[in-house]
């Protein structure tokens, strides 16, 4: 750990997905009062934070520095389960109004994204408690 950027040694890999599971919190929140916008930047960040612990642990500058770029990557990947890379992918793919376009949004399409964040965050602990049972 001790040879990772700044930003990525901020937290602990237990960090990383304590913040990531806020971060999903404010996603809910976001998407229930309407606020799509909101909802799909803090599900990708809530992602993409979760990776930051499998990054910090398993460093690989191909996953790039941001949570958005961490998310493409896994979508990507053929080192990671399938699941994990189809769940990347849709996070990847939730896109926040933008002006002068009208998306049609749905309770299902919100909860999907909220759904595949979720995905990713599990693989991400599931990496990180493995590599905890391993130093034990």
């Amino acid at each position: 750990m001790s040879d990772a950027p700044d930003w990525l040694a901020r937290l602990p890999p237990r960090g990383w997905i304590d913040a990531s599971l806020a971060e999903l919190s404010r996603a809910k929140s976001a998407f229930a009062s309407g606020d799509a916008r909101g909802g799909a930047l803090c599900a990708k960040r809530a992602a993409g934070m979760s990776l930051n612990a499998v990054l910090l642990l398993f460093p690989d500058e191909r996953w790039g520095r941001t949570y958005v770029e961490h998310v493409a990557a896994a979508a990507r990947d053929e080192s990671l389960p399938p699941e994990v890379r189809e769940a990347a992918a849709a996070v990847a793919s939730v896109s926040p109004p933008g002006a002068g376009i009208v998306r049609l949004r749905s309770r299902a399409s919100d909860d999907r994204a909220i759904d595949a964040a979720r995905t990713v965050m599990a693989f991400a602990l599931r990496v990180v408690m493995e590599s905890e049972e391993a130093t034990r």
